[in-house]
């Protein structure tokens, strides 16, 4: 065959992101999944549609969250005319409105990598594809903001954005309060007719006609207006989010067995919680799983901090740490990226050796012990105790920063114990896990089973955080998609492919 035959087409995202005929999944199993992440993600796969059928003229979107409006302006930019954003929530952006204890930036877990400084949308000021990028959603900010203070700006962008739509410029419609039956039960629909409609394509017979979706009576956003209008997709993009959280603490007894007895339930990671009041460091506070929002909430405690990066940037500002962090920042760096690539091909244990080489590096840096000062110095003083219970040996799917910071801590504290007195204690216990639960009085009870001794033991605290991550089978974009009553797989590991910091221009 002649090389030159060959084309190269620009197809990744939709080979990873595919789910059925003419479905494509932007948030169900991904494991990067930053502000930024969600609209790049969205972006691309709008670009390679566009690219791979020039007449693509209808898409339909289902969830206005930042990668399904990122991926409706997309569209209309290139050209799309029909573009309908379905959203069941009663407005875009709605999970981040009223959450001020969460903060968030595009580029905040990116450290140890130099631009993580600097938390602009999309481009930056220092890094070489500042002017390469574009996104109606942009914005310019030196720090992380809250998540309400996110959904503020996005709002806004996004009205102007719609605003100013006029003559020949396309914008998408976005109906909101959407019965979420409804819009399930036309993605199986159209999934299957548009596998029919291949089917009938290929054997060269007539295919079934296209599937039709009316919003008729359901609200426009921002005018809150009724539609009376159809459209039939060429192609669904599911953008629904990653399912619902577990915030159930015990789910199983000490035997395996399904736990039926009494149990606390907490509140979800996007919500407004306690852990930042005045008297939490005076308190026992127990934790709950092994991932980012375990970590994160572990760090908020501890430091009393807004995010990561400002506990990293106190860090920084002696000039002896900065140097000493600045030695291991090179193998750092090239820990989190063989992390993000291992993790693409292998789904068993993919973060073990990277929770391994950050314990190592933190156990080098806590035997300098001007580096265990700082680090103590930033703990918040109080007599309360922190214990973060881990169901397996190692820290789960989180980024380097939350994951190097907490090891840094716990290394710290074990080197130089004295320099811990007066401040919040900290306690990591692996391969232990809840197996019941009790409520006394103003506190609460937890028995704690030790996976390695299967021994267990009676943990009193005073505040609990559940951060078991998403639970199984609720995944919005897996549940449509599900044609039929027998369970299927719609996921290879290319969605976990690593994302460009920016989508370019063309």
């Amino acid at each position: 065959m002649n090389a030159d035959s060959i084309d190269l087409v620009d197809s990744l995202s939709l080979l990873s992101l595919k789910v059925a005929s003419n479905v494509f999944d932007l948030s169900s199993g991904q494991h990067h999944i930053s502000i930024r992440d969600q609209m790049v993600r969205a972006q691309l796969v709008v670009r390679d549609l566009k690219r791979g059928d020039p007449n693509l003229n209808s898409l339909l979107i289902v969830g206005a969250g930042v990668a399904g409006i990122a991926a409706a302006l997309e569209a209309v930019d290139r050209g799309v005319e029909h573009v309908l954003v379905v959203d069941a929530g009663s407005e875009p952006f709605g999970l981040f409105k009223g959450v001020s204890g969460r903060f968030v930036g595009p580029y905040m877990y990116e450290w140890p990598s130099s631009f993580s400084n600097n938390q602009s949308y999309p481009g930056h000021k220092g890094t070489r594809w500042s002017n390469l990028s574009s996104s109606p959603l942009r914005w310019n900010r030196k720090n992380p903001i809250s998540a309400n203070a996110l959904f503020n700006k996005l709002t806004r962008l996004l009205k102007i954005r719609l605003g100013a739509a006029t003559g020949g410029t396309f914008k998408p419609t976005i109906c909101i309060n959407v019965n979420k039956g409804k819009i399930s039960d036309f993605v199986k629909k159209f999934a299957n007719n548009e596998s029919a409609r291949t089917i009938s394509r290929l054997l060269k017979h007539t295919p079934p006609k296209p599937t039709v979706f009316g919003y008729w009576n359901d609200a426009t956003w921002p005018s809150l207006a009724e539609a009376e209008a159809t459209i039939a997709p060429q192609y669904i993009l599911l953008a629904a989010g990653m399912g619902k959280e577990t915030v159930k603490l015990v789910a199983k007894d000490r035997f395996g067995n399904t736990y039926n007895g009494q149990n606390f339930l907490g509140t979800n990671f996007w919500a407004k919680d306690s852990l930042m009041s005045p008297n939490t460091p005076n308190l026992r506070v127990s934790i709950f799983g092994g991932g980012d929002g375990a970590l994160q909430d572990s760090l908020r405690i501890l430091t009393r901090r807004r995010h990561p990066l400002e506990f990293i940037e106190y860090l920084l500002a002696d000039p002896a740490v900065k140097k000493a962090i600045d030695s291991v920042t090179p193998d750092l760096l090239a820990i989190d990226r063989q992390g993000r690539q291992f993790g693409t091909w292998t789904l068993k244990n993919a973060f073990r050796t990277v929770d391994t080489c950050c314990r190592e590096m933190s156990f080098q840096l806590a035997s300098k012990k001007f580096v265990a000062q700082r680090v103590a110095a930033g703990i918040s003083l109080g007599t309360g105790t922190v214990s973060l219970f881990v169901r397996d040996p190692y820290f789960d799917k989180a980024y380097l920063l939350n994951r190097f910071l907490v090891h840094l801590i716990v290394e710290c504290k074990k080197a130089h114990p004295s320099l811990w007195s007066g401040r919040v204690n900290f306690e990591v216990h692996f391969n232990h896990q809840a197996v019941a639960y009790a409520k006394s009085g103003s506190s609460h009870e937890v028995t704690i089973l030790a996976s390695t001794s299967s021994s267990s033991h009676t943990h009193p605290c005073d505040v609990i955080a559940v951060r078991y991550g998403i639970t199984p089978g609720t995944v919005p974009g897996a549940q449509m998609i599900q044609v039929s009553k027998s369970m299927s797989r719609q996921r290879t590991t290319l969605a976990r492919v690593e994302l460009p910091f920016v989508a370019e221009k063309d």
